[in-house]
């Protein structure tokens, strides 16, 4: 299949949050040098000069959430009949021939989603992705040979980071969209899990490989030693990851083996990098704690694709 009629049925979709311009044009223009269509939503303000660099942007006027966003992406994606949307972070760094490395993964219907390898630019490492099964119900696990799966030109990945995910719009309106509700913090791990309950596959090419900071990580060291990369994450985005990580076990527990130690390793986790945080640890803890109680005590916004039908 030639490139022109690969490109003709993805587009790209961006959204952007007070971008560095120079980043971001930088990431448009290889994206068009590639044949691929480019829809940058603008989370926030207007920025005038977007539309200098791109036909198409939405412009949403205050910042509505990464899920709401990447709703409004999609539907203009459908509506001008795309097949796929591509989903980047505005600090990603592309490779040349993505889409159609990306693409040629995509070799059957029931394949929902193809992701790349990802590398954290702040720590070097790769955010390696975990797998799953689904002998009973749907069961995420930690691949017994990890080395050996990465080897394999393409692996079946759980709960993969979104950032360089080709998705199938047909895919993203059977599992009902990312929930808007939860704004930031666990959008695509609820959107991945609702896509695995609906039946379709979610793929990792290990040939492709997409770059770029994952958040703002500073390594904490005793005696020298790094023990861990903290997240430094904002009083706001605190409270999210402890309320949407309560939400998301919540509403996926019926259907997904193996979910709690995953929620509970990120809960206590979270509560730890807020220990080693010189800036607004107060603030962080009590929003931490605030989200934990309303993910406790207040009703989950997701709704997983089989529960509409019972």
């Amino acid at each position: 299949m030639g490139v022109e009629t690969v490109v003709k049925k993805i587009v790209a979709a961006i959204v952007s949050y007070n971008p560095d311009t120079a980043h971001l044009e930088k990431m448009i223009k290889e994206i068009e040098s590639q044949n691929v269509d480019v829809i940058v939503v603008n989370n926030g303000k207007k920025l005038d000069y977007l539309a200098e660099v791109t036909p198409l942007v939405i412009e949403m006027g205050k910042n509505v959430g990464i899920a709401e966003a990447q709703n409004m992406a999609f539907a203009k994606a459908e509506e001008d009949k795309y097949t796929f949307v591509t989903v980047f972070d505005q600090d990603s760094m592309i490779p040349k021939n993505f889409f159609k490395n990306m693409y040629n993964s995509l070799d059957s219907s029931e394949i929902g989603m193809v992701v790349p390898r990802i590398k954290d630019l702040n720590t070097n490492c790769y955010i390696e992705a975990r797998t799953y099964n689904r002998k009973n119900k749907l069961k995420i696990y930690e691949p017994k040979n990890l080395e050996q799966e990465n080897s394999k030109k393409t692996r079946k990945v759980a709960i993969p980071i979104a950032s360089g995910a080709m998705i199938r719009i047909s895919a993203w309106s059977a599992a009902g969209g990312m929930t808007s509700k939860l704004f930031i913090d666990a959008v695509d791990t609820d959107f991945d899990l609702r896509l695995l309950i609906s039946g379709y596959d979610i793929i990792q090419n290990n040939e492709v490989l997409l770059e770029h900071p994952i958040g703002k990580r500073k390594p904490i060291k005793i005696f020298g030693k790094i023990i861990f990369w903290n997240t430094n994450h904002s009083p706001l985005r605190r409270f999210t990851i402890a309320r949407n990580s309560i939400w998301l076990y919540k509403s996926n527990k019926r259907y997904v083996k193996g979910l709690l130690s995953i929620v509970l390793r990120t809960i206590i986790t979270h509560g730890i990098y807020i220990f080693f945080e010189n800036k607004d640890f107060f603030k962080k803890s009590l929003l931490f704690n605030k989200g934990l109680f309303i993910g406790l005590f207040s009703k989950s916004p997701i709704v997983i694709g089989k529960e509409k039908n019972e």
